[in-house]
């Protein structure tokens, strides 16, 4: 901000008579800053003052609104997300059928089969939600810098959050999928069928 006498800036500007803002800060209840913008308005119509209370008020809708729209995007990239790996464990699942019969006719268990298949998928989550984190704080550093003109603080719980719920996902996702491998019968597998 820089503070001037209104009579030099309007020459500087070479606009007299013209104001576009004024600032005035004052202490006092919200009903005596009312009282006050209605009295300056009905003193000039073309004048509207506003309190920091109704901007911040407005801002906080504008704020609530977005919050929301966000909400909703990420769930809808969840639910995505859900879908993309259930299809693709169930390619893998379809493709590894010979090995998971021969593995079963070697004596493994549907637990270990069951097991080995959400491991994978859970450490693919992982290293997704670890590469995610990592990209998500470039943008948002990125955008800071050039919309805000201020950097975003990286925060660590939100980080290992991120990954948590990357596994979480990727894990559920992949139930259906580890349930179609472990029962896929040996035999059947083996003869070609």
């Amino acid at each position: 901000f820089a503070y001037m006498n209104l009579g030099v800036m309007q020459k500087m500007m070479n606009q007299k008579n013209q104001v576009s803002l004024v600032q005035v800060s004052m202490v006092a209840g919200e009903e005596a800053l009312t009282d006050i913008g209605k009295r300056i308005s009905a003193a000039d119509p073309g004048i509207h003052p506003r309190t920091v209370q109704q901007i911040a008020r407005s801002e906080q809708t504008v704020l609530g609104k977005l919050q929301g729209l966000i909400l909703l995007v990420t769930a809808v990239v969840l639910l995505l997300t859900l879908v993309c790996v259930a299809t693709t464990m169930t390619a893998v699942v379809t493709e590894r059928r010979k090995e998971i019969g021969l593995k079963k006719a070697l004596g493994a268990d549907s637990f270990h089969i069951g097991g080995e298949f959400l491991g994978e998928a859970c450490i693919l989550g992982a290293l997704g939600g670890l590469l995610g984190t990592v990209m998500g704080y470039i943008f948002a550093q990125s955008v800071g810098l050039h919309v805000f003109g201020r950097g975003v603080d990286f925060s660590m719980s939100i980080a290992v959050l991120t990954v948590v719920l990357s596994v979480a996902v990727t894990g559920a996702a992949s139930l259906i999928p580890v349930r179609t491998a472990v029962k896929v019968e040996p035999a059947v597998v083996l003869r070609g069928e």
